[in-house]
């Protein structure tokens, strides 16, 4: 009750008398309390409108209606007089022969040669030392407000924890406090705007300027990228206003179906919200493809072409230059970009989350087969300096759990992409699911089948297990690793997934491609390393697309 009171009281001063907006305003209210949110309790036991409170009339019997206690805090707007004890009355009423203010203040300095007011002129002056007390003429007709019937705009008023929804032409009461908002498709011109329900029946403040402009549909695509423009300025294509300008490009991982596609397209978004064409490219994968080699070797080994998205992650070895160690494994998404766990580059300690790659610390390559990086396994073969690292802001180490195991290296020269050596496809738009027992492929340099490093690329088939039901199956502590952005895999055919495959990428397909699925982040020395747990992709799409831009 008394904190609907403090906001209706500092509203309806703001909008009709004065400014009310005093924290302590509670310790001012006097004990009685009154049922109606809009009524002020005297101490006498009256109830009276709160319109009514610090106005210079005295509305409760014992006048604690009008006290320096409760309206010193008032800020009279510029057109009115202050009383001494706070209340606010018409500058019009000052010096005029008759008290205004409960105190008499506005009687007060007033010179006899002082003109009186054309607004008073007519009355004649009083001979007599007795002053008139005010009338007060008080209506018991409450005028309601009509809300507006705007397309696109919708209207809710605060109940305590929840939103009430108003509908259009709907008549609400007075000092009622409504708040605006959009509906989905219209942007909003202003993060927030209010208005209230005044005495006189008319919204307060009354803007005339539109708060949801209609935008056209949100452009989204799993093969293109979109660039958006309003006067001059990059805007996001997920919210496009009339006049924006849309530009289009095939996604790193995709490329046009024609070469007489490359005539550029512009697209505007129109005043009614429509688009001035649909016309979009036609871009095809060049991702996520295996390549089938012709030599079969043995079992469980990789032929260095199948898996074209595969990388090695070097770090120069201390004391020795030019000699680099494998730490990780990485996956290939873009040309200049390969995305791998962060515990690969972090230290305890770290503060900054972009690591420079001073004195070409670190290297990677791809079209590897051995884990050697200075033997050159094909003509495919690439090792390319890395520019600098990206690592996921919210990323502890083991005392985070390991959650947001993640990382986006860049690199210095772009990739040359063919056949055998291109990125993974990425689910952008999140379309597709992978259900527990699903079999999905990680690569990466662990060991063999004997416990032995093994020098050689190996691959794991593994199938998928959710983090609830990953949780459920254990209870020796392990289960905290399976954090919200985690997921597990469990080998099958007894192919250990060991540190050697940190940093790797877990693919599943869907159609005929490979999607990256999840990072491998941390294994369970229980189960002789046959479970391992996966930084989920889809949990950080957001996060990756961003630095792919």
């Amino acid at each position: 009750m008394k904190s609907s009171f403090f906001w209706l009281t500092c509203f309806y001063l703001i909008f009709e008398t004065g400014i009310l907006c005093d924290r302590k305003l509670e310790k001012r209210q006097t004990i009685f309390s009154c049922p109606g949110v809009t009524e002020y309790g005297c101490a006498s036991g009256q109830c009276i409108d709160v319109s009514n409170t610090c106005n210079g009339v005295r509305d409760c019997s014992d006048g604690s209606d009008e006290t320096l206690l409760l309206c010193e805090m008032v800020v009279c707007p510029r057109y009115s007089f202050k009383c001494k004890y706070g209340a606010c009355i018409s500058n019009k009423n000052t010096c005029d022969g008759i008290e205004q203010c409960a105190d008499g203040s506005d009687e007060e300095k007033c010179s006899n040669s002082t003109l009186i007011s054309t607004f008073t002129s007519s009355i004649p002056k009083k001979t007599d030392t007795a002053k008139p007390k005010p009338i007060t003429v008080l209506s018991h007709i409450k005028k309601t407000c009509t809300l507006p019937a705007i397309e696109g705009t919708k209207y809710f008023y605060k109940d305590w924890n929840q939103n009430v929804s108003l509908s259009h032409a709907a008549e609400i009461e007075q000092y009622r406090i409504v708040e605006e908002d959009c509906e989905a498709g219209y942007h909003k011109v202003v993060p927030y705007r209010f208005m209230v329900c005044s005495e006189s029946g008319q919204w307060r403040p009354f803007v005339t300027e539109e708060l949801c402009l209609k935008m056209c549909p949100p452009m989204k695509s799993d093969s293109l990228d979109f660039k958006c423009t309003l006067e001059d300025k990059y805007i996001s294509c997920l919210t496009p206003l009339p006049g924006t300008i849309l530009y289009q490009t095939c996604k790193v991982t995709h490329r046009l179906i024609s070469v007489h596609e490359q005539v550029p397209i512009q697209l505007r978004c129109l005043e009614n919200a429509t688009w001035s064409d649909d016309d979009l490219y036609t871009c095809i994968p060049t991702c996520g493809l295996l390549y089938t080699p012709s030599d079969v070797l043995n079992y469980g080994e990789v032929e260095y072409l199948t898996v074209p998205w595969s990388i090695g992650l070097y770090r120069q070895i201390k004391s020795r230059d030019g000699f680099y160690e494998l730490i990780c494994g990485g996956t290939l998404i873009a040309p200049n970009k390969v995305i791998t766990a962060a515990q690969c580059y972090w230290e305890e300690g770290y503060t900054n989350k972009i690591l420079m790659n001073g004195n070409n610390k670190y290297k990677i390559a791809v079209g590897k087969y051995t884990s050697d990086i200075s033997i050159r396994d094909n003509n495919f073969t690439q090792i390319i300096d890395v520019a600098f690292v990206y690592l996921k802001e919210s990323y502890y180490g083991p005392s985070g759990y390991f959650a947001d195991d993640l990382a986006i290296i860049v690199l210095q020269t772009q990739v040359t992409i063919s056949d055998v050596v291109m990125p993974v496809c990425i689910d952008w738009s999140k379309k597709y699911s992978v259900p527990n027992g699903s079999i999905g492929k990680v690569i990466g340099w662990g060991k063999t089948e004997n416990m032995e490093t093994s020098s050689v690329l190996l691959e794991a088939n593994v199938s998928y297990t959710d983090k609830n039901t990953c949780r459920d199956m254990y209870s020796n502590g392990f289960q905290s690793l399976v954090t919200i952005d985690k997921f597990c895999a469990d080998s099958q055919l007894g192919r250990s997934i060991t540190e050697g495959f940190i940093g790797s990428g877990l693919t599943f397909e869907h159609g005929t491609l490979q999607f990256l699925t999840g990072i491998a982040s941390v294994m369970d020395p229980y189960t002789n390393d046959l479970v391992a747990v996966f930084t989920d992709v889809s949990h950080h799409i957001q996060w990756i697309g961003e630095r792919l831009l």
